[in-house]
């Protein structure tokens, strides 16, 4: 009888340690007892894994070291740290003819869109688009920021330039998170990563398409077949306020035409992010229940000095 691999997930998020867990105890994911630890853990392991899958950023280089360490398969640091270091990674894109930026963005610039999805042999099977509704600078500075999913030609025109950069860079197995800037001539690469992208795009991506990224991670890590498919075909839409002061009170949703998939809203006296997700059939209906969420949580939550 063959041996059972022992499977190490290497998570750096509460959010992502939960997600993981549901998965496995719920049968989604085939997965017998594996370890489910951080990377600071990685000391506490008594027996070595045979497999080890990274969930998030922090995650993925530890990971690639201990399988190199041990001689495991899957990506080695030499695969994954170019797609970390922001500077190695330009000087790919432009080796391999991609046209990317040649520095962060400045702070005003808009027209920033990500591409999350699921690469196997260096060729894209699944990628959802999604536009950013506003620059990172209003974020930083604790205003919200949101997002809507593309359709079309927009879509299509930021897909392909995802795959280009999935197959030439190239992004090991599992889910990506791609980021573009959308400029006249065309998209132009700022960030290629080889992880899932955060929960909250996650949920997004879940929204319009019914594929769950960690869940095809998770498969591609372990050897198991990939081959997402959408159940559905709709628009959402995200709204997030950074982490500030602790709210006074739990701040109210306006009215939405759309679905609202999640409403993580902080309760009095506890400081986190309000994030909230909505799906519709309609394009112009997400995007103007976005409006009104941006209307109703940067007012009530963002903090003032």
């Amino acid at each position: 009888m063959a041996k059972r691999a022992r499977i190490l997930v290497l998570t750096d998020d509460e959010r992502d340690h939960r997600h993981a867990r549901r998965l496995i105890d719920s049968g989604v994911l085939p997965l017998r007892n594996p370890w489910l630890l951080g990377p600071a853990d990685l000391d506490t392991m008594a027996v070595s894994p045979d497999l080890v899958v990274a969930l998030g950023r922090s995650a993925v280089l530890p990971a690639a070291r201990l399988r190199e360490r041990l001689g495991l398969p899957g990506p080695r640091p030499a695969d994954v740290l170019p797609l970390l270091d922001k500077e190695i990674l330009r000087n790919r894109a432009w080796a391999a003819g991609l046209p990317a930026v040649r520095h962060l963005a400045a702070p005003g610039e808009a027209g920033l869109c990500h591409v999350d999805g699921v690469a196997v042999g260096g060729r894209v099977v699944f990628a959802a688009a999604t536009r950013h509704l506003r620059p990172r600078h209003d974020f930083a500075a604790g205003s919200g920021t949101g997002g809507i999913t593309l359709t079309g030609a927009e879509a299509d025109t930021m897909i392909g330039a995802a795959r280009a950069a999935v197959a030439r860079l190239p992004v090991p197995d599992g889910a990506f998170h791609v980021e573009l800037s959308d400029t006249r001539p065309g998209p132009i690469l700022v960030a290629a990563a080889p992880h899932p992208p955060p929960a909250l795009l996650r949920t997004t991506t879940h929204a319009a398409t019914g594929v769950d990224l960690l869940a095809e991670h998770l498969r591609a890590g372990v050897g198991q077949p990939t081959f997402p498919r959408r159940t559905r075909e709709a628009v959402a839409g995200y709204w997030r306020v950074p982490a500030g002061k602790a709210a006074r009170t739990r701040p109210a949703l306006p009215e939405v035409h759309s679905e609202v998939v999640l409403a993580d809203l902080p309760e009095p006296g506890r400081s986190a992010p309000t994030e909230v997700v909505v799906r519709g059939d309609h394009e112009a209906v997400v995007l103007t229940d976005l409006i009104a969420l941006r209307e109703r949580l940067d007012e009530t939550v963002t903090p003032r000095s």
